[in-house]
């Protein structure tokens, strides 16, 4: 189920949003979801910190009193959200603030349903592409199909690729005799795996923060960087984030929620 969080501090404003975002839900049975509606960032921190759950796409105000929506999406990036970010702004100039929490794009008010559908159609459409996407592997029970969404990272020891999964299981591959390079080239030619060393490569849509000790990743492990590439690991986890859309979830309707 795509599960959005609308938060805006203007009543009129949130709920016209969350009926246009509902409309849209209802016109197309094919992206399933549901819509909470939230009065201020605080309000929907404290949701998320109760409930334990990370939404798929955010939409906020970026310009709300107290904790800005801008303020809140960098706040939930240090928490782990993996959920595409989309703001609400009043001008051009805003835009450049919701890069800060590598948001997936903002909408300028008044949005119409038109816009917010073209946005939508967007998101889910790249979220499906991602879904389907998979990376074939031999090992010794034979040939199987391994969900990109699901891995974590992928590394080479002993000639053996190491695709860890964010069930925390491991597959491994039969013995290879080729190069880290050529055996992962499926991997690193899509977006969201960033080699960082000469056997590594980590899904930055799993990496919820990163500093000098290494990309931290959703699962609470660190994957340290070579000497020399914090600058380049921040400049491609940035480049992720304001592309990617929403995290990796199945869909089915529901046109109920909180307003």
């Amino acid at each position: 189920m795509l599960r959005i969080a609308l938060c805006d501090d203007d009543p009129a404003q949130r709920l016209h949003m969350a009926q246009m975002l509902r409309k849209y839900l209802c016109r197309r049975p094919e992206a399933a979801g549901e819509v909470s509606a939230f009065a201020s960032g605080q309000e929907l921190l404290d949701s998320i910190e109760a409930g334990g759950k990370d939404y798929d796409l955010y939409i906020m105000d970026a310009l709300m009193p107290g904790l800005t929506g801008t303020d809140l999406g960098v706040r939930l990036r240090e928490l782990g959200g993996s959920g595409a970010i989309i703001y609400l702004v009043s001008a051009r100039e805003h835009t450049l603030e919701a890069y800060k929490s590598h948001a997936l794009g903002y909408l300028l008010k008044p949005v119409d349903q038109d816009t917010l559908s073209r946005k939508l159609d967007y998101a889910i459409g790249t979220l499906q592409q991602k879904l389907s996407a998979c990376v074939p592997v031999k090992t010794r029970g034979g040939m199987c199909c391994l969900s990109l969404a699901g891995l974590l990272y992928v590394e080479m020891r002993n000639r053996v690729l190491r695709y860890h999964r964010t069930d925390g299981s491991v597959a491994e591959s039969l013995t290879l005799r080729t190069s880290f390079q050529k055996a992962a080239e499926p991997l690193l030619e899509d977006g969201r795996f960033f080699r960082c060393g000469t056997s590594l490569a980590v899904n930055l849509h799993h990496v919820s923060g990163l500093d000098a000790d290494g990309l931290k990743l959703e699962n609470g492990d660190t994957v340290p960087l070579p000497r020399g590439m914090l600058g380049e690991a921040r400049r491609r986890w940035s480049s992720y984030w304001r592309g990617d859309p929403l995290a990796d979830k199945a869909l089915c309707v529901k046109c109920g929620g909180q307003t």
